[in-house]
């Protein structure tokens, strides 16, 4: 019979090209302008070509045969929490007002299931692991990506507004983990990591564009066993039931509701909020050139 070696377990981590940022795309389709969060490796406007950003690798040593594990189940399960995730809308001066939309109120900052749609739920993706050299070795990866409309109109003012600032703060866990065949898990390892984008833009010669990026991307440490609260506030409930609702549809649903007109998330307001810039649109000084003479 074969046993798993707990304390060997470890999860390689890939993710030094993933900078979070935000790309401008028009989709034609719709005949609408997107703010598209995404991170630098592995992404295309073609959401069913969107690549992963970052991987984690699992391994841990078993002694016996690699075919007694064929009745268990090797992969990840995955937890995502919304800490805050705030879109904030500019007019083309204050008497144009603007829009504040908290999609975070509609998501919770609870931890959720985090799985794309596959019939073997908890995992994140299908579950399936390899042999190789005395270990068991399975992986996953992620790209976390949010769509944003970057115009919408201002029902108190009547003016449209632009898209100034995203705040969308996430902690996750990703859980490098084993079912066997009665149903039991047993959590070998994980690693938690958190991605804040942070972005501000303003209309340079008539375009969108981003000003600034302060976005964030960071690894925590891969620990041995299961996720607890004392490092992941509230993980113990959601880690002991391992059931929807999954974390890309109740965000999905958010977007969707929270900018309607009349959400109680949504707040159309006139003049510009504290901290608003006093150049939102804005030109570049030209460029001047020194000419010397030898």
């Amino acid at each position: 019979m074969a046993n798993i070696d707990a304390s060997s377990a470890g999860i390689d981590v890939t993710s030094g090209e993933a900078h979070p940022r935000a790309t401008l795309f028009t989709n034609s389709a719709l005949n609408e302008d997107f703010a598209i969060c995404n991170l630098t490796k592995g992404f295309s406007f073609d959401p069913t070509l969107v690549q992963t950003a970052f991987t984690f690798g699992g391994h841990v040593k078993f002694t016996g045969h690699s075919a007694d594990f064929n009745s268990s189940l090797i992969g990840f399960v995955q937890f995502m929490s919304h800490e805050k995730a705030v879109i904030t809308y500019l007019g083309q001066d204050p008497k144009a007002g603007h829009i504040v939309i908290d999609v975070g109120s509609a998501i919770g900052t609870s931890f959720l299931l985090d799985a794309f749609q596959h019939p073997q739920l908890p995992f994140m993706r299908p579950p399936g692991a390899i042999e190789g050299d005395g270990e068991l070795l399975t992986s996953t990866g992620d790209h976390p990506v949010m769509s944003i409309r970057t115009v919408l109109r201002n029902t108190k003012t009547g003016a449209a507004n632009s898209l100034f600032k995203i705040l969308d703060v996430r902690r996750a866990v990703s859980i490098f983990t084993i079912r066997n065949a009665a149903g039991h898990f047993q959590h070998l390892t994980h690693v938690g990591w958190n991605l804040t984008y942070s972005i501000e833009f303003g209309i340079l010669d008539g375009d969108l564009t981003v000003r600034h990026n302060l976005s964030t991307f960071t690894m925590d440490a891969v620990a041995l066993g299961a996720p607890t609260n004392a490092t992941f506030k509230g993980i113990a409930g959601p880690l002991a039931q391992l059931k929807p609702p999954l974390a890309n549809v109740v965000a999905k649903a958010a977007l969707t509701s929270t900018f309607t007109p009349g959400n109680p998330a949504r707040r159309d307001l006139d003049g510009y909020p504290p901290g608003a810039p006093n150049d939102f649109e804005f030109t570049l000084p030209p460029i001047t050139m020194q000419i010397t003479h030898n």
